[in-house]
Formats: C-alpha cells, sequence, structure tokens
C-alpha cells in the first residue's frame, strides 16, 4: 500500500489504518504532516523559516488548517511520527525534502526522483542585446505559494522603472487582473496538458522564471522548461535549487532578493553564473 497524503480522509483515520499490518510506504508530496499550511508559507506569503511549535501554534490560531483537519498540532505530528515509524519506507524526492522532514519527524527517509531526469547540460542563458525586449516565461498555477506577490511587485517595478522585461504566464494566477494592469505581463489562461507546447512556443519567450517562495518537493514545472529547452532563474529554496545545482539548467539566487535586483538578474542571467 501507498501513502501519498491524510488530506481529505484526516490524520486519524490514516494512522487507524496503519495499525492493520498492512506493509506500507508513505510518499512526502507536502509539508502538511507537520505543517498544517502544507507548504511552510506564512502570513506574509513567505516562506515561514520553520520554526518552534509554539510559533507555528499561533500561526495556526490566526489563519487556521489548510488541510481541512482541525487535529491539535502536537497530536497531528504524534499521528505522523507513529504513521512514519510503522511504515516499510518513507520516501522524499531529493536531499532538500528528506532533511526538513528529519528536522520534525526523526525517521529515515529514502531519496527517490518522481520521473527520469531530462539532459540539461545544452540548456543554457544566451546572452542578448542590452536592449533588446527580453520575454520570461512562467508556467502553471501561480499563488501566493508559488510566489505571485513577488511577480506582481516585479512587474510593477518593470512597468514604473522601462525597463525591457515581459512576461508570459502559461497558465493562470490567483489574480489574474492585477498583473494583467501593469501592462508587462500576458497571460494564456488554464490549458490541457496536450496545449502546453504550442502555447509555450507562440510565446517566443528567452528563459523562464520559477518564483515559488515554498520549498517545493520536487517541481514538474522546472521538468517542463527543461522538456522545452528553457533555463530557469529560481531562488534557493527547495526542490527546484538543488535540482539545478545538481544538473545545472538554470540560475539559483537568494530567496529574498530586493525586486530591483530580481530584474537585474532577469534582464541578463548568463552574466551572474559564474558569480
Amino acid at each position: 500500500m501507498e501513502i501519498h497524503s491524510y488530506i481529505g480522509a484526516g490524520i486519524k483515520d490514516i494512522h487507524w489504518v496503519s495499525l492493520f499490518g498492512f506493509d506500507y510506504d508513505v510518499y512526502l508530496h507536502d509539508y502538511s504532516w507537520f505543517c498544517p499550511q502544507i507548504t511552510l508559507v506564512s502570513h506574509n506569503s513567505l516562506y515561514c523559516g520553520e520554526p518552534e511549535s509554539p510559533v507555528c501554534e499561533t500561526c495556526i490560531m490566526d489563519r487556521g488548517h489548510a488541510t481541512g483537519d482541525d487535529t491539535a498540532l502536537p497530536l497531528l505530528r504524534e499521528l505522523g511520527t507513529d504513521i512514519f515509524r510503522r511504515a516499510r519506507a518513507v520516501i522524499a524526492s531529493c536531499h532538500d525534502v528528506a532533511t526538513r522532514y528529519r528536522r520534525h519527524i526523526d525517521v529515515p527517509v529514502v531519496l527517490a526522483q518522481w520521473e527520469a531526469p531530462v539532459p540539461t547540460q545544452d540548456i543554457v542563458f544566451t546572452p542578448r542585446n542590452p536592449t533588446d525586449v527580453r520575454r520570461i516565461l512562467l508556467i502553471g498555477a501561480i499563488g501566493l505559494e508559488k510566489g505571485y506577490d513577488l511577480l506582481l511587485r516585479l512587474a510593477r517595478h518593470v512597468a514604473a522603472t522601462g525597463l525591457p522585461l515581459r512576461f508570459s504566464i502559461v497558465g493562470f494566477t490567483c489574480d489574474d487582473s492585477r498583473l494583467l494592469e501593469t501592462g508587462v505581463v500576458e497571460i494564456t489562461g488554464r490549458y490541457a496538458e496536450n496545449e502546453l507546447t504550442s502555447l509555450i512556443r507562440m510565446q517566443k519567450c528567452d528563459w523562464g522564471f520559477l518564483p515559488a517562495v515554498w520549498p517545493e518537493t520536487w517541481s514538474y514545472v522546472l521538468t517542463e522548461f527543461w522538456r522545452h529547452d528553457f533555463p530557469v532563474v529560481t531562488f534557493d529554496i527547495g526542490a527546484p535549487a538543488e535540482r539545478i545545482r545538481t544538473a545545472g539548467g538554470g540560475l539559483v539566487i537568494p530567496l529574498h532578493l530586493p525586486v530591483a535586483s530580481v530584474a537585474s538578474v532577469l534582464l541578463n542571467p548568463a552574466q551572474f553564473m559564474s558569480r
């Protein structure tokens, strides 16, 4: 048996099933086993830093349980720990996820990639003429944990300063209208899987940007960038940063860079590659 989440069933029922004596593996897709907000993003739409339990308790009192399960935090972590200890294996996609879990639930974690690796040796940033408009590609559903607030501040900065940057989102966001009002963002809307390649080609972009502010556990969006031969700029958190540092195919930048600095990187990522 495989356990991929307790969300929708409830941690208590999943724990009850774990007592039946079946062999089972647990796959780690997010941080809901120790964070009822699921993605480790706090009230300010930034990575919370994984504070001590009292701070987590306050967060839950203020924001509730994004999991839909109102089990108290101490019991949630106790049941999660017991489920993990009974498992045949607890499986994560990368070292980053495994390390975060070991800080909260002291069990061995096995590493296994969720998919076959994409060759990245030829996926590099190509310098552009300084006066050329650079088109930046984003893919998927851009919510708060995926960097919406940062993207909005970035778009407004570009519009106010006249920088030669434009953003093409193949997908949608949690609030399209504010982005579109800047005049420097285009959004395709929701798409079917078989439409992705043609939509990406239509944007005629230069490179990709993955603005997620939570420690993603794998990032299939990064895989899609690479499958379409786009190098990617992303922040130094989670699986995307680990994958780029390991395989190449992009640039990892500090998570809390000022918006003006992020814009400078996106204008010419190649000049920052050796730093």
